[in-house]
């Protein structure tokens, strides 16, 4: 694998920065995984996260986040800086396309995110789910593992989802471990989501003993709350009653917290999912709230690893110079499966759909960020920001704006929003590609492209070469479509699209399950 072109210019405009910023921040990057847009209490959800609610408390929630849909994608844009296709990985990290944007690898035209603070000067580390290589043989290759990839140290799992109590492809380092074979970690009892945060504090605790006068990137990516459906009895069981009244009575007291908390305008109306059965006619409402009970500890037991790290640092003195954001890498899936029909145990309300889908539901999340000092207290941000925003965001708050990569970065720095300074955002166009291979056209996991300005959102669908135009600030649902009302918008946004598929070199996937492609940028405009 070919070296990429590391940093050249952040650590010299480290040290060029003001006397009151000199100090780099450390930085805890925490992503979840397949959570819904209001799971969290921060978020108007039912599910108790008094730590995520509280750095929101002491931060920014922001409204309008986007992912990728999918998280191998999300994870490769967020380490990168860049459209997933430019980095290898449009689709899944599998070996099943020969596309260079499909190649379901990271290529070596980009320099992750890791990779260019420890040029900087940072210690970095990286615990939990990877997902963005298809190296998974231990005796094979081993480029694109953490280690490989620009962290010091890395436990976690290299694969996507798995057991919680005994999780496939474990690490340490570069080589496979079980829960019974770690040589440095063997709990009475292991649980996934308390191993994740529990290993992060070993490595925080070896760097502050050790190397105290060094700021650190920390990347905690938890697999709650991906399948399968895990938890200890203890967390479900403090659910028991809170779902009973069903999911259309849940959806009524979450549209009324959010419109208290200011997340949904006032002149909304409470929106519907027509992909969502009633709960009247559902026939095992037993099974469905243990469902929902059972989902709602994950998230809770997640939450409680949150606040465990973050109050490690607050008792060594170090949370008022670390820097916290958090996020998810798609949204909600609403069966216990992705292959199949089964019970809902999320909600992405108000939002159309989730994971997979390019619906408002399967690409907006809860993001927070915690930046004592300068992101202003328990305050909401409604500018639309994408996952690759990160790379660019990191790397200027850590003390530099000035950086060469392989290839020109496509996130934006979101620092302005932070510290009140512009917006980022105005006039911006983001862009979506995600393929899927289930074989249904229609509405829910199916769209393939889109893109967003301002408040006008197009998505194609593939197969059908249909496109539907919504306004997002007054149809939040995604219910009306406007595509034959406004056909100038269509077109401007259809040549936008097309244009930007060319550039990060989209190229037209087959797969075998469907005989079906991805869209290709000239059958667009």
């Amino acid at each position: 694998m070919k070296k990429p072109i590391l940093l050249t210019a952040l650590g010299a405009a480290a040290c060029a920065a003001p006397a009151a910023a000199r100090e780099q921040p450390n930085i805890l990057v925490i992503l979840a995984d397949d959570m819904g847009y209001s799971d969290i209490g921060c978020y108007g959800g039912l599910i108790r996260t008094p730590n995520l609610d509280s750095l929101a408390a002491h931060g920014l929630r922001y409204t309008q986040f986007y992912n990728t849909a999918r998280s191998c994608p999300s994870r490769a844009s967020l380490l990168t800086g860049l459209h997933p296709h430019q980095t290898g990985i449009g689709h899944m990290a599998k070996k099943q396309h020969g596309e260079e944007g499909y190649r379901g690898d990271l290529n070596d035209r980009c320099v992750t995110i890791a990779e260019v603070l420890r040029t900087a000067g940072y210690a970095t580390y990286a615990v939990g789910k990877w997902h963005v290589t298809n190296q998974l043989s231990p005796s094979g290759a081993k480029d694109n593992w953490p280690l490989q990839r620009g962290f010091d140290h890395f436990y976690g799992t290299i694969m996507g989802g798995g057991s919680y109590y005994d999780p496939a492809t474990l690490c340490r380092g570069n080589d496979y471990i079980t829960p019974e074979n770690d040589p440095a970690y063997r709990p009475e009892t292991f649980y996934y989501t308390d191993a994740i945060a529990d290993n992060a504090l070993q490595f925080l605790t070896t760097h502050h003993d050790r190397q105290a006068g060094k700021p650190f990137f920390m990347y905690t990516a938890f697999t709650a709350a991906h399948w399968p459906m895990q938890v200890p009895e203890e967390e479900a069981a403090s659910y028991h009653g809170v779902f009973d009244k069903g999911w259309d009575e849940l959806r009524r007291e979450k549209y009324h917290r959010m419109r208290q908390s200011g997340l949904l305008d006032p002149s909304w109306a409470l929106s519907t999912d027509e992909t969502v059965v009633p709960w009247r006619t559902v026939q095992n409402k037993d099974f469905e709230i243990r469902c929902m009970e059972v989902y709602a500890g994950i998230v809770s037991r997640m939450d409680r690893n949150i606040g465990r790290v973050v109050e490690w640092l607050r008792r060594q003195g170090m949370l008022d110079n670390t820097i916290i954001l958090f996020m998810s890498d798609n949204g909600g899936l609403a069966s216990t499966s992705e292959w199949r029909d089964g019970p809902l145990y999320t909600q992405n309300y108000p939002l159309l759909s989730g994971k997979g889908s390019l619906c408002e539901g399967g690409i907006r999340e809860p993001m927070i960020v915690s930046w004592p000092g300068v992101a202003q207290p328990n305050t909401r941000c409604d500018k639309y920001l994408l996952i690759e925003d990160f790379y660019p965001t990191i790397l200027e708050m850590a003390g530099g704006k000035d950086y060469e990569t392989v290839q020109p970065i496509d996130g934006i720095s979101f620092v302005p929003l932070l510290t009140g300074t512009g917006d980022p955002s105005k006039g911006r166009s983001l862009f979506w590609n995600m393929p899927n291979n289930w074989g249904n056209d229609g509405p829910g996991i199916n769209f393939n492209c889109a893109v967003r300005n301002g408040d006008w959102k197009l998505i194609y669908y593939y197969g059908t070469g249909k496109k539907e135009l919504f306004n997002i600030s007054d149809d939040i649902g995604e219910k009306n479509d406007l595509s034959t009302r406004h056909p100038e918008i269509v077109k401007r946004l259809s040549k936008e699209l097309g244009d930007h598929l060319r550039k990060v070199d989209a190229q037209r996937p087959s797969f075998k399950a469907t005989g079906k492609a991805c869209p290709w940028p000239d059958e667009i405009n």
